[in-house]
């Protein structure tokens, strides 16, 4: 079973997250960079086991997804930032599909929670979701003149339109 090349143009792409199947049904979401440099996130889909494939439409600026389930996926959408000022307007937001990736649909703004979190440099943010309501946006963050990092994590219980602060305890 092989992918179709998508989108074309893109230099590079890999599997983002383990596929989802049900019955023939099966879903894989691929991560991308296209030959503009934009970061993408896109579903393939399958209705035959993988003999043959759709492509969804392409969330440009993604940057994680979950997929869970063969239709259902949230996705990570983050604004390019400044070197300079890394944590200076970095928009970020979760992104939702019910269709298997035909069309995202924005869920919530984590722009807000992003910068009152970040405190230097963003590393790396990522979610995961254990279900359709429950999951976790957490953030690694470069100390000042360090190797070392630090880490916040937030959760969700109602499909990421809120978060609470989990770690550290204290954060606000």
């Amino acid at each position: 079973m092989a992918l179709p090349t998508y989108p074309p143009g893109a230099l590079s792409d890999s599997v983002a997250r383990m596929p989802r199947a049900r019955g023939e049904l099966l879903t894989v979401p691929v991560a991308y960079q296209d030959s503009e440099l934009r970061t993408g996130i896109v579903l393939f889909r399958s209705s035959d086991g993988g003999r043959t494939w759709r492509v969804g439409a392409s969330l440009f600026g993604g940057d994680d997804v979950a997929l869970l389930s063969p239709e259902t996926a949230l996705a990570l959408r983050l604004s390019p930032f400044d070197p300079l000022h890394p944590n200076r307007n970095v928009a970020a937001s979760e992104w939702r599909t019910d269709d298997g990736g035909a069309s995202w649909h924005l869920v919530s703004d984590l722009s807000r929670a992003l910068r009152r979190q970040l405190a230097a440099p963003l590393v790396s943010l990522s979610l995961t979701f254990v279900d359709s309501r429950t999951g976790f946006v957490w953030a690694t963050t470069e100390v000042a003149g360090s190797p070392q990092r630090t880490l916040w994590i937030d959760e969700t219980t109602d499909g990421g339109r809120t978060l609470a602060s989990r770690w550290p305890a204290n954060a606000n």
